[in-house]
């Protein structure tokens, strides 16, 4: 017999993708030390049913 809570749940497993950096400068040529001229963006990539499939690029 099925409880009745699991139901109406719904389970996936998937693998957690790494983290990916995106960078890079405005008008200035990249330099390491120099974090300051930095523009970044980190992302992690999720399948689209966890959050509903309402995610926007």
């Amino acid at each position: 017999m099925q409880d009745a809570r699991s139901a109406t749940r719904r389970y996936y497993e998937y693998t957690v993708m790494p983290p990916e950096g995106l960078y890079g400068t405005l008008d200035a040529p990249f330099c390491i030390e120099d974090e300051g001229t930095w523009i970044w963006k980190m992302a992690i990539r999720q399948p689209d049913f966890a959050d509903g499939g309402s995610s926007k690029p």
